[in-house]
């Protein structure tokens, strides 16, 4: 009986102290492009997409100069940012705009 009560403790403090999985989302919704280059790293799970760069994930649409998608935290930041489409908004950027930071899975943008 002392084992078992022994074991379940273990097991509950090793549970506890696990790594939370990588957060999954449809790579058939990510769609992205960039007229200079693409570079991949598959060991810190990012891309950087340069020149004209072009991101769509769902119904979330944006252009810019250079996007940063990491797909561990799913954050992505565009600088340079030229258009964006979110649902209900629509809209070109003017100069004071240039820096946006998107959440993958949530339908708001913040633009600084």
């Amino acid at each position: 009986m002392k084992n078992i009560i022994l074991l379940i403790f273990v097991f509950i403090i090793l549970t506890s102290f696990a790594q939370k999985p990588e957060v999954k989302f449809s790579s058939e919704e990510l769609k992205y492009t960039a007229e200079d280059s693409i570079v991949v790293d598959a060991t810190h799970s990012t891309i950087h997409l340069y020149g004209k760069a072009d991101f769509k994930y769902g119904k979330v649409h944006f252009v810019a100069d250079e996007i940063y998608i990491n797909r561990k935290t799913q954050k992505v930041i565009a600088t340079g940012l030229i258009a964006y489409s979110v649902p209900e908004v629509r809209g070109n950027v003017n100069s004071n705009h240039k820096l946006l930071t998107y959440t993958m899975g949530e339908n708001a943008i913040f633009i600084l």
